[in-house]
């Protein structure tokens, strides 16, 4: 039976099988064992993973010698304006803005000044001690006031102008007498105003009487006390000879002219 074969025998036909087929098992196992190595390499590296690494300088030649179409240059994006651009308002709206006036602070309110009481003139006072000296040259209606501000007709000269001084009406040849106490300064004949007189007194006041007549007046130089006559009524001065017998009566403090109601009526209180 096989069973009882010599074992030399079988261990023959081992060898004489070996010899005949023994390479291409040996080539057989290589194929297979490089196929199990090729599957468990795929297994390993997927292609997003080698898609994934760094080209290396070799193998970044050999895909530029491959693949001769450069990489697409991405576009620049669009940078947002720095500036937001505001939506053209409604025409209404922006008239109501320009016509729109600006908001004012509240300013605060001051507190009211408690109302002086007014004088009756501004003479009594500047000077109330003068006012009360001064005496009236000539008794008499007053028929031209004092305008240094307005303009007053003139008939004589038949037109507007200032007038410097009051103008007081009284008989041709009345008494004529100093306001106050001082000295003659200076009489004058002249062309407008006729026989004029200029008297000084203190605290530099002046006081001038002109339209008066010419004979009878005082000589420059005298002194006089308040009362004292100076001279007449006339009718000297050319440019008021429409007024009739009057006398022009002016009163000068530090070099200006003042209104004379101002001293004679309160002189007279």
């Amino acid at each position: 039976m096989n069973e009882n074969k010599d074992p030399k025998e079988n261990r023959s036909k081992a060898l004489r099988f070996i010899d005949r087929y023994g390479f291409m098992v040996l080539l057989g196992v290589c194929v297979v064992a490089i196929g199990a190595a090729a599957i468990w390499s795929s297994d390993l590296w997927s292609p997003s993973d080698t898609a994934q690494l760094p080209p290396t300088q070799e193998t970044a030649g050999q895909l530029s010698q491959l693949d001769p179409t450069p990489a697409p240059t991405a576009e620049p994006t669009a940078q947002p304006s720095s500036q937001a651009q505001v939506p053209p308002a409604d025409e209404s709206e922006s008239a109501q803005a320009v016509q729109a006036e600006p908001t004012k602070a509240p300013q605060p309110t001051p507190a009211p000044t408690p109302k002086p009481s007014e004088p009756k003139n501004t003479a009594t006072n500047a000077d109330a001690k003068l006012a009360k000296q001064m005496q009236v040259p000539v008794k008499g209606e007053i028929i031209r006031n004092f305008a240094d501000s307005e303009l007053v007709f003139s008939e004589t000269l038949q037109q507007w102008m200032t007038h410097s001084g009051l103008d007081m009406a009284a008989a041709e040849g009345t008494n004529v007498v100093a306001a106050l106490d001082g000295e003659v300064v200076s009489v004058t004949q002249d062309a407008m105003m006729g026989t004029v007189v200029t008297l000084k007194h203190a605290g530099d006041v002046q006081t001038v009487y002109a339209s008066l007549a010419p004979d009878g007046v005082i000589e420059a130089g005298a002194t006089v006390k308040a009362g004292d006559v100076i001279g007449q009524v006339g009718t000297s001065a050319t440019s008021e000879v429409a007024d009739g017998a009057h006398v022009h009566f002016e009163v000068i403090k530090s070099g200006t002219r003042v209104d004379p109601a101002d001293y004679l009526l309160s002189s007279d209180e």
